[in-house]
């Protein structure tokens, strides 16, 4: 069997991922970014259809992917960002705030990070923010595992303070290979549900 099958194993589903306490942690590999948009643009409609906070973190090219998804779904992105609902970042800007020698700075990760995250929590308490993020993802295509999954591990310490909802994009292009198996499974372990990618579902 090859490893990548292995995260169908372990697959979940993400529409539990809603209002509540705590936060949840799930990962959603894809090979083809049509597919990554569908998935991650369900993902975000479902918060914005209950009035969660909506947080994209995502390269250039997925934002308006994921923008014009919203649209067609019927939403008014404009006027949501401009109440604060929709907040849309750039993965590599926000990436280079934080990162020093390879590895997040954890000081100001939680500035960066903690601090949006923070702000909604005061703003609309008793309410779960949603997130889609894949600056792991950058990292790992640039070979950075170590700092991935450094980052990956400060998501999960601040769940221990916020409460979100968040989903980490992945290639499976990054992961072709034997030699990052190993990788790729450390990946898996960080996340609470693992939702396979489409080649790979049974």
């Amino acid at each position: 069997m090859r490893f990548e099958a292995a995260v169908s194993q372990m697959s979940e589903t993400y529409a539990s991922m809603g209002i509540g306490n705590g936060a949840t942690h799930a990962v959603q590999f894809y090979d083809d970014d049509d597919f990554l948009v569908a998935c991650v643009g369900d993902f975000l409609a479902a918060g914005m259809a209950v009035g969660q906070p909506v947080v994209a973190v995502t390269t250039e090219t997925h934002r308006r992917a994921l923008t014009d998804h919203l649209s067609a779904r019927g939403f008014d992105v404009k006027r949501s960002a401009q109440r604060g609902m929709l907040v849309l970042v750039d993965a590599e800007a926000i990436l280079s705030s934080f990162m020093e020698g390879g590895l997040p700075n954890a000081e100001l990760c939680r500035a960066a990070v903690g601090g949006v995250l923070g702000a909604y929590q005061k703003r609309v308490p008793r309410v779960r923010v949603r997130v889609f993020g894949e600056m792991v993802d950058l990292l790992c295509r640039a070979g950075n595992f170590e700092g991935a999954l450094a980052l990956e591990g400060m998501w999960n310490e601040f769940a221990q303070a916020y409460s979100f909802s968040l989903l980490c994009g992945y290639s499976m292009r990054t992961f072709g290979s034997e030699s990052r198996k190993d990788a790729f499974m450390k990946i898996c372990g960080m996340h609470a549900n693992v939702i396979a990618a489409e080649s790979v579902r049974g």
